[in-house]
């Protein structure tokens, strides 16, 4: 008979957060917080301190600013591969080609996937096919104000019971697909 894996968080768990540092920084500034306090350790962002923060990259300050998007963009999937599960602040339910792009790698990864807010919309540049699976990925929704000690243990509690879900070829091809585009977008210079 087959086993199942589970998926399972550390003791002192991890999380990258995810989500438009241009258009929500406040809110993942906010979410930041909210896991620091209930002591959950934030590996990626570390700060909520943009340098250029009206450019369409944005570069934060312990960011290498010498650095290219596309290296920046790798470094924080580098983080999501160490964490326990990924933190997504889709505010109003809204997730960009960014935050899509990293929900589709932690899925590779097979990393539990946490949103803000009930998915409605994602960015026009996701394909119709990876909508439908990122759709599926989110194990849990936990508010940016509900994050405490006590919703993590029931996080904690809920993955425990989790199966792995394993992809198809197709859909890990199409998540792989998301990841290559994003890479290749921020390495090509802007329009």
């Amino acid at each position: 008979m087959e086993q199942k894996e589970t998926l399972n968080f550390a003791e002192n768990p991890e999380t990258v957060i995810s989500g438009s540092f241009r258009k929500h920084m406040e809110q993942i500034g906010k979410a930041l917080e909210g896991f620091e306090k209930a002591d959950v350790k934030v590996l990626a962002p570390t700060t909520k301190e943009a340098i250029n923060p009206d450019e369409e990259f944005i570069i934060l300050a312990t960011d290498d600013p010498n650095k290219p998007p596309h290296k920046l963009e790798m470094d924080f999937m580098r983080e999501i591969r160490k964490a326990d599960f990924l933190y997504v602040v889709d505010v109003d339910g809204y997730v960009g080609q960014s935050a899509a792009t990293e929900m589709a790698y932690a899925r590779l990864k097979n990393l539990p996937i946490v949103v803000a807010e009930i998915i409605k919309t994602f960015s026009s540049e996701i394909s119709e096919e990876a909508q439908e699976i990122l759709r599926k990925t989110a194990a849990g929704t936990l508010g940016i104000s509900d994050i405490s000690k006590e919703k993590i243990a029931e996080l904690k509690q809920n993955f425990s019971n989790l199966e792995a879900q394993n992809l198809t070829k197709k859909e890990t091809m199409a998540l792989q697909a998301l990841i290559k585009k994003l890479l290749k977008d921020l390495k090509s210079p802007p329009k």
